[in-house]
């Protein structure tokens, strides 16, 4: 199982280390030893050493309590890793460290946290923010803005009175 993905559930569903113990079946000192793996935060292991070993029916247990398939906690997450790609993102979104990484901006994204969506639109302007995240971009306008630099947020607000008025007509 790749540990990376078991962390970003986690945090995304609020889950603690009991709760994920629970629904796989195993004490809480073997999740405990799971996260604990991470190659990134103990030495002696690779960096890229994010997949554990669990058995399959403890696999299927906690792949059916989260409503997921076995293999979306196999396979490893996209940018998971220290690539060229993910540092310049990173660089780009998270240069004041609003975050502490890229997988709490995303989950922040996901959770509509307005600062996190301001700086997508900091970033990537209103029309390709809306084209990641969806029409939420336009619905919280009105409670991200003032998230935004003066000069953005006055862009910003120009174009969103004019697709309002697009929509009404």
């Amino acid at each position: 199982m790749n540990i990376n993905v078991l962390r970003v559930i986690s945090r995304l569903r609020h889950l603690s280390r009991s709760e994920l113990a629970r629904m796989a079946h195993v004490s809480k000192q073997a999740v405990c030893l799971w996260f604990q793996k991470r190659g990134f935060q103990k030495k002696g292991f690779q960096k890229d050493d994010t997949t554990i070993s669990v058995q399959s029916k403890h696999l299927q247990s906690l792949a059916l309590a989260l409503h997921l398939k076995v293999d979306d906690l196999m396979t490893s997450l996209p940018l998971s890793q220290d690539t060229p790609q993910k540092t310049s993102l990173t660089a780009s979104l998270l240069w004041d460290h609003l975050y502490p990484s890229l997988e709490d901006f995303v989950i922040a994204l996901v959770q509509h946290k307005p600062r996190a969506l301001s700086r997508l639109v900091e970033v990537y302007g209103l029309f390709q923010s809306k084209n990641m995240v969806g029409k939420s971009i336009w619905t919280l306008f009105p409670k991200y803005k003032k998230y935004l630099p003066p000069i953005r947020q006055k862009q910003s607000e120009q174009l969103w009175h004019l697709v309002q008025d697009q929509t009404l007509n």
